[in-house]
C-alpha cells in the first residue's frame, strides 16, 4: 500500500458546522459574490452547509460566473479554525463532460469579511475529473481561518454538476501508522445489480446503480492507542471520510452493522495509560455513493 490510511469525522469538517453561514447574496457580507444563476430551488446553495451529501447544490447548464468567469462559494466558518486539508465531497457531473474542472480554495484569517483579503491555500489550481470525493492536504496547517472561498475556474465551459459539500479541516492518521499495513485488509466492490433468469434459463443482469466499496481492515498486535481510536470510529453515527491506502483515493463511509471486533492478546499492567496492552482488531465500513 502506497499511502497512509487517514480519516476524518464529520464533526471535524468545519465547513458543515452548525454556525457556518453562506456569504453569497447575503447582505451582511459586503462584496460577497452573487448566488447561482438559475438556482435550483430544490437543490439550493445552502445545501453545501449540510452534512448529508445527498442534499446537493446543483449548478445548472448555462451557468455563468459570479466573479468574472469563475464561480465562487464563500463560507463564514463562525470561529477561527486550523485548516490542514480541503476538498470537494459528493461531487457529480454530466458524464459527457470529459474535461477536468479546475478549482481553487482561499481563506481570510481575520474576523472581518473583506473579499479583497482572500489568500490562496494552494499555489496552483487543483483538478477534478470524476471523483466523488477529492481531498488535498496542505504542507502546513493554516491557523485562525475565519472565511473560506471555493472557486470553480472558467465555469462557462462547464455542463451541469452537483456539490454535496466542501471539506475544511484536517485528517487523522492512526498511531502507529505501520499497523495499517498488516496483512488481511481488503477492499471489495459492492455491486448494485439485479440478476434474474429468462424463461429459457439464460442469466440476465441489470445495473441498478453505481458500484460502492466495502473496506475491511485487520490490525494485528495493535496497541491501546490504536484500539481506542478504532472504538471511537466504530461508534460514529454520521458518515466519515476515509483515505484508502491502496490508491490514496477518498471515500465517505459508514460502519457496517457489527463491523467492529477486538480481541485482547497480551498485557502486563492494569493501568491502560501505560499503553502495554496488545489487541487484534477488525473493522469494516462501506462507502456511500
Amino acid at each position: 500500500m502506497g499511502y497512509p490510511t487517514k480519516y476524518a469525522y464529520n464533526a471535524t469538517n468545519f465547513a458543515v458546522h452548525q454556525y457556518c453561514v453562506l456569504c453569497n447574496g447575503n447582505g451582511s457580507y459586503t462584496g460577497a459574490p452573487a448566488r447561482i444563476l438559475y438556482e435550483d430551488a430544490n437543490n439550493p446553495m445552502e445545501n453545501i452547509l449540510r452534512w448529508d451529501r445527498r442534499a446537493v447544490c446543483r449548478v445548472p447548464d448555462g451557468q455563468t460566473g459570479n466573479n468574472g468567469i469563475n464561480l465562487d462559494f464563500d463560507i463564514a466558518l463562525g470561529a477561527s479554525r486550523p485548516v490542514k486539508a480541503l476538498g470537494l465531497m459528493g461531487m457529480l457531473k454530466n458524464p459527457s463532460s470529459a474535461y477536468p474542472m479546475q478549482w481553487q480554495a482561499y481563506y481570510i484569517a481575520n474576523p472581518t469579511y473583506n473579499p479583497a483579503n482572500f489568500v490562496q491555500f494552494f499555489t496552483q489550481s487543483q483538478s477534478w475529473t470524476a471523483e466523488r470525493d477529492i481531498i488535498k492536504e496542505l504542507t502546513a496547517t493554516v491557523n485562525n481561518v475565519r472565511y473560506v472561498r471555493f472557486r470553480f475556474l472558467n465555469i462557462t465551459l462547464a455542463d451541469w454538476f452537483e456539490i454535496g459539500k466542501f471539506f475544511v479541516g484536517a485528517l487523522i492518521e492512526p498511531t502507529p501508522t505501520g499497523i495499517m499495513y498488516t496483512p488481511g485488509s481488503s477492499r471489495n466492490p459492492l455491486l448494485a445489480r439485479s440478476r434474474v433468469e429468462t424463461v429459457d434459463g439464460a442469466p440476465w443482469t441489470a445495473e441498478l446503480g453505481p458500484t460502492r466499496h466495502v473496506f475491511h481492515y485487520v490490525f494485528t498486535r495493535a496497541n491501546e492507542c490504536l484500539k481506542e481510536d478504532m472504538v471511537v470510529l466504530s461508534q460514529e453515527l454520521k458518515p466519515f471520510l476515509l483515505q484508502y491506502a491502496g490508491t490514496g483515493a477518498f471515500y465517505e463511509c459508514v460502519m457496517v452493522p457489527d463491523g467492529f471486533s477486538c480481541q485482547h492478546i497480551w498485557g502486563y499492567s492494569n493501568d491502560p495509560s501505560l499503553n502495554t496492552d496488545i489487541w487484534d482488531i477488525e473493522i469494516e465500513m462501506e462507502s456511500l455513493y
